[in-house]
């Protein structure tokens, strides 16, 4: 697991380390932050800093108190924040419903599909395990998915009692796609990305 960084933006000290660049499935750039004010959003830069990343400057930068930010960058519509910023993913008076309350086109559910499946072993080679990932908590807009909800997520690398969490995961994601003809097997696709990053599956050391 990369080390994380400790930076000190102003008074007191946060610790960014590279779980914030999965947790809103790509959405958290601290180019973005760059145009924040708040204290994680200085954190987030400095991190950046620190590993000599290019960032570029952002565009139609909006703040929601409380909540997160919204902007542009380069080219992307980019939105940082917690659960509640939901509502500002979407169209004006049109928010990004959940997953489960939409039908998807045929054609958008396999890419899909993989996407949730690459975030979900992005977040584990990170050290985070959403663990409580379903339909409920994955928002669709225009084509594309957010994950959303990762208050109660865990570490893999602290606790070794985990992989049940990762399992279901994957267990309801595909549980969801099976309906659209996307027919897998959750407990081996878990099993698989699980020793492809962190070694045997824990039951069956």
């Amino acid at each position: 697991m990369p080390l994380p960084a400790n930076v000190q933006p102003g008074t007191g000290s946060l610790r960014v380390d590279s779980a914030f660049s999965v947790a809103f499935t790509g959405y958290t750039e601290p180019r973005l932050e760059r145009a924040s004010e708040h204290p994680l959003g200085a954190a987030i830069v400095a991190a950046a800093q620190q590993r000599n990343l290019k960032l570029s400057e952002p565009a139609e930068f909006t703040y929601a108190a409380g909540k997160g930010i919204r902007g542009i960058v380069d080219g992307r519509k980019i939105a940082v924040g917690n659960a509640v910023l939901m509502e500002y993913i979407g169209a004006i008076d049109e928010p990004a419903p959940r997953l489960i309350e939409v039908e998807l086109p045929q054609e958008e559910a396999q890419p899909l599909f993989d996407c949730i499946m690459r975030n979900i072993e992005l977040a584990l080679i990170h050290g985070r395990i959403h663990g409580d990932l379903s339909a409920y908590n994955v928002l669709y807009w225009q084509g594309a998915v957010i994950l959303i909800d990762f208050a109660q997520a865990v570490d893999p690398y602290h606790n070794s009692d985990v992989f049940s969490l990762f399992a279901r995961d994957i267990e309801r994601t595909c549980r969801y796609f099976a309906s659209y003809g996307i027919n897998t097997n959750p407990w081996e696709l878990a099993r698989q990305i699980w020793t492809n990053h962190m070694g045997p599956v824990p039951e069956l050391v």
